[in-house]
C-alpha cells in the first residue's frame, strides 16, 4: 500500500504539473474525485453513488404520483376549456338578450371565470410540482452517470499505477507514459471533437433551441447528434469518450471567445484518471456557438451553465 501511495505521489508530480494553474477552477462537484490522488477515493465514490441512488429511489414514487395525478386531470381540463370556449359566446349572447339585469349577467360571468381560473391554477400548481421533482430526479440521474464514468477512470488509474510501478522513481518516464496513453489509446477523440465543432457551426439550428430566456443547448438533444458525450452541469461541462483501451474525461466551460462567440474552453483532461497537459488540451478543437448568427441584433450575451443545459442570454434580458 505504501508503495502504491508513493507511486501516486510521484506520478502526481510528473503528470499533474501542467494542471496546477487550473486546479482551482476544476473544483466543482467531481473535482475531488478527478484531482485527488489519494487512498480512499474509491470508497468515497462508492458512498457518493449509494447516496445518489437512494435519493433517486426516494424521489421516484413522489414524481410518479404527481405525474399520475396531472395526467388524470389534464384531459378533464381540456374538456372544460373546450366546453367554455364552445358555449361562451352563444351563452353570453343569450344571457345578454334574455336578461333584464346586466349586473346579474356580469356577476354570473365572473363566477364562471373565477371557477375556471381556480381549477386551472390548481392544475398548473400540480404540474409545477411535478416538473420540479422531475428536474431534481434528472439532475440526480446525470450526477449518477458522471459518478459511474469517474469510477471507471479511478479503476483505470489503479491499473495504470500497477502497470507502471517500476517507474515510481522516474517521474519523467511516468509523464511520458501518460502522454503515450493519450496519444495511442484515445482513438479518434481529437477528430470527433473537431467534427462536433463543425457540425454545430454548420447546423446550429439542429443543436440550439430558442425559449423565452434565450438560446439553449439541451444535453439530451445535443448528445443525439454529437459524436462524443457531453454532460452539462452548473459547475462545468464534462466530455466523456471511451475506447476499448482507455477512458477519457475532459472538463471545461463555455466562455466568451469574443463579443459574438462562445467556446467550450477545456480546463483539464484525464485519460484513465491521469491528468494530461494543458498543451495537449489546447490542441483540441471544441464546440463554438456563434451568438451573432442566432441573434444578429444583439449587443452582447451572457452564459449560464445549468443541470442539463447551457443558456446563452441576451445582455439586459
Amino acid at each position: 500500500m505504501r508503495r502504491k501511495i508513493a507511486l501516486a505521489v510521484a506520478l502526481g508530480m510528473a503528470a499533474l504539473w501542467s494542471l496546477a494553474p487550473v486546479q482551482a477552477h476544476v473544483a466543482g462537484t467531481f473535482g475531488d474525485f478527478l484531482l485527488g490522488i489519494r487512498e480512499g477515493s474509491e470508497e468515497e465514490l462508492r458512498i457518493e453513488m449509494q447516496k445518489t441512488a437512494e435519493e433517486i429511489a426516494r424521489l421516484a414514487p413522489q414524481t410518479e404520483e404527481l405525474q399520475r395525478q396531472y395526467s388524470a386531470r389534464h384531459p378533464e381540463a381540456v374538456e372544460r376549456l373546450l366546453f367554455y370556449h364552445s358555449i361562451g359566446l352563444d351563452t353570453y349572447m343569450e344571457f345578454l338578450l334574455g336578461s333584464d339585469d346586466l349586473i346579474d349577467l356580469l356577476a354570473n360571468q365572473r363566477i364562471v371565470e373565477k371557477q375556471l381560473k381556480g381549477y386551472l391554477d390548481e392544475l398548473n400548481g400540480l404540474y409545477l410540482q411535478f416538473k420540479q421533482l422531475e428536474s431534481m430526479r434528472d439532475a440526480l440521474e446525470g450526477h449518477r452517470k458522471l459518478l459511474e464514468i469517474i469510477g471507471k477512470n479511478l479503476q483505470g488509474r489503479e491499473e495504470f499505477l500497477r502497470q507502471h510501478a517500476h517507474l515510481q522513481n522516474r517521474p519523467g518516464l511516468l509523464a511520458r507514459a501518460v502522454q503515450y496513453q493519450w496519444a495511442y489509446r484515445t482513438g479518434l477523440l481529437g477528430t470527433l471533437l473537431e467534427r462536433d465543432h463543425f457540425h454545430v457551426r454548420e447546423r446550429m439550428e439542429d443543436f440550439v433551441t430558442a425559449d423565452a430566456e434565450g438560446f439553449r443547448l439541451e444535453e439530451e438533444q445535443f448528445n443525439k447528434q454529437a459524436l462524443v458525450t457531453y454532460y452539462f452541469r452548473p459547475d462545468h461541462v464534462y466530455v466523456h469518450y471511451e475506447t476499448e483501451e482507455a477512458q477519457v474525461i475532459l472538463v471545461g466551460m463555455f466562455v466568451k471567445k469574443d463579443d459574438h462567440t462562445a467556446k467550450l474552453q477545456l480546463e483539464a483532461g484525464f485519460v484513465d484518471g491521469m491528468s494530461v497537459g494543458q498543451n495537449i488540451l489546447n490542441e483540441l478543437i471544441t464546440v463554438e456557438i456563434d451568438y451573432s448568427a442566432l441573434n444578429p441584433d444583439s449587443d452582447g450575451f451572457s452564459i449560464e451553465h445549468a443541470n442539463g443545459s447551457v443558456l446563452f442570454r441576451e445582455i439586459g434580458r
